[in-house]
């Protein structure tokens, strides 16, 4: 699936599983809008060649949570969500209650995913290790349970 364009949006009411069965690529770019109202799972049985894809000119993915690798992402795009389940290394400092938090993630093409992540809520998610280790470190912040 391709969402390209500014002004170009796909909603989905439900989850959204990418290569839940077979290899798939979600594609965003040229400022695309991607909405799903539950959650995304990104090779949810770590069985096929699954990705999120913010090619040229990025796009934007808003979730109610996400499960994926960072080795599944590609490019250059945001991610909004109020939870996820990943490998990707977290460092949560500053102090005090945090809200919200804008991460920058690595991408496999040398791009930089940005997750922004609201926590303002109790039905918010966060997880890690899904394929390999990942760390959570704190030295005022949130700590891990």
């Amino acid at each position: 699936m391709t969402v390209d364009g500014e002004g170009s949006t796909w909603t989905n009411s439900r989850s959204l599983y990418v290569g839940e069965e077979g290899d798939a690529t979600l594609t965003i770019t040229n400022g695309g809008t991607v909405s799903v109202a539950d959650t995304i799972y990104v090779d949810r049985y770590d069985s096929s060649a699954a990705s999120i894809n913010f090619g040229a000119g990025g796009g934007t993915l808003a979730t109610e949570s996400i499960y994926c690798s960072a080795s599944q992402l590609w490019g250059t795009g945001t991610i909004n969500t109020r939870g996820i389940v990943s490998n990707v290394d977290l460092v949560l400092d500053g102090g005090g209650l945090v809200s919200t938090l804008s991460l920058p993630i690595a991408s496999q093409d040398g791009g930089e995913v940005t997750l922004n992540l609201d926590l303002s809520d109790t039905a918010s998610i966060l997880g890690s290790a899904m394929e390999e280790m990942a760390r959570w470190s704190s030295t005022t912040g949130p700590q891990p349970v």
